[in-house]
């Protein structure tokens, strides 16, 4: 191997560092949206944080190469922002788990592990349409959280791994409070 060999190897080896870094940066945006929706005490209010959420990983999703994690994004924008102005019909529901499947599979280019987007996609998707509470709406982002914690981890997100692991225990807490303190 040669000094010029050398060089574009640790060139691209650093590209890639940079990339992970810069995407765990950009996903402390993202988690400071996440433990926000799970914390509000509107559903609208939820759906927006949600919706910044999605805009954050959007980017991240980049830096990682996550190309189903970014489609599967890209569509949860605009489906929170739906649900959030209370136009995220049944109609709407179906299209967009169609549309997220089909992204998904397509895109897919991390095995098994790139299918927990569309999981956490797909669920958040049939919440977004079927949630009506405050309740039934963060027993939604719980889940959806769960889902995106172990792609995190897999993908080395760890800032979005670490925070999405505080945001479930603030989701928790949250649902413990519904439960323990009267409306």
């Amino acid at each position: 191997m040669d000094s010029g060999e050398t060089i574009s190897l640790t060139w691209k080896a650093g590209g890639m560092i940079n990339r992970i870094i810069l995407g765990n940066i950009i996903s402390l945006g993202a988690a400071a949206c996440l433990t926000f929706s799970c914390i509000v005490k509107d559903q609208k209010r939820a759906y927006g944080w949600q919706m910044g959420e999605s805009i954050f990983l959007s980017l991240s999703s980049i830096c990682f190469a996550s190309w189903a994690g970014l489609s599967t994004l890209l569509l949860s924008i605009l489906r929170n922002w739906l649900a959030m102005h209370e136009r995220f019909t049944e109609r709407l529901m179906i299209v967009f788990s169609v549309i997220t499947v089909v992204l998904g599979l397509l895109l897919n280019s991390k095995g098994w592990v790139g299918l927990l987007p569309v999981a956490a996609t797909l669920e958040l998707t049939c919440c977004n349409y079927k949630a009506k509470t405050l309740r039934q709406t963060r027993i939604g982002f719980l889940i959806n959280i769960l889902m995106w914690m172990v792609y995190s981890y897999m993908i080395l997100d760890i800032v979005s791994g670490v925070t999405q692991t505080i945001s479930a225990i603030a989701c928790i807490v949250a649902l413990w409070k519904m439960n323990v303190t009267p409306s």
